[in-house]
């Protein structure tokens, strides 16, 4: 782990506020919003390339307020630390661009029954699934792993706003997908 990424030692306690995927990642509605509506004292991203991508994490880094931890770390990494059910220190928001990730990190035995999803870019090969949330036919799939194992899926961009449960309608494009 980078020297520039406050370090999440062992023993370090937390609770998960909020698991949501954007892929901006930290930026002004996370640092403007969320942070503050959860009282949020470390970020946690789940991803399987920016660990290894000094640059991304440099400016990662340099985008989190400074009274806010940072952590980066891949899936199974991440589901080892956070099976540890340490539930009292940290206020933790995680992160993710995408929904791959997530679902490694349930598959690796961190189990969650909820995730919020802000906004995922329009792409190649991306259907919209409403406002802000364009999926390509790899995130539909973890969408409907996430959906099948249980996992709650809305689309909320600000905490204040009411949530749009986008779990049906990704069940059923990821059915309209496999005729």
């Amino acid at each position: 782990m980078s020297s520039i990424i406050k370090s999440w030692k062992e023993g370090d306690e937390l609770s998960i506020e909020e698991i949501r995927i954007d892929d901006r990642l930290i930026h002004g509605q996370v640092c403007g919003f969320w942070i503050p509506y959860f009282s949020i004292t470390r970020i946690l991203i789940v991803d399987e390339e920016i660990g290894n991508d000094p640059i991304r994490k440099t400016a990662l880094k340099i985008g989190c307020p400074p009274e806010v931890g940072l952590s980066i770390l891949d899936s199974k990494t991440a589901a080892d630390k956070l099976k540890r059910k340490l539930d009292k220190k940290d206020q933790v928001l995680i992160l993710s661009r995408s929904p791959q990730p997530l679902l490694s990190l349930y598959d690796h035995g961190y189990v969650f029954h909820r995730v919020t999803i802000g906004n995922l870019s329009q792409k190649e090969n991306s259907i919209r699934i409403c406002k802000t949330v364009y999926a390509d036919p790899s995130d539909v799939h973890a969408f409907n792993q996430l959906a099948e194992r249980g996992v709650q899926l809305s689309s909320r961009m600000i905490p204040s706003e009411s949530g749009q449960d986008v779990t049906e309608l990704i069940k059923k494009i990821s059915e309209d997908q496999s005729k």
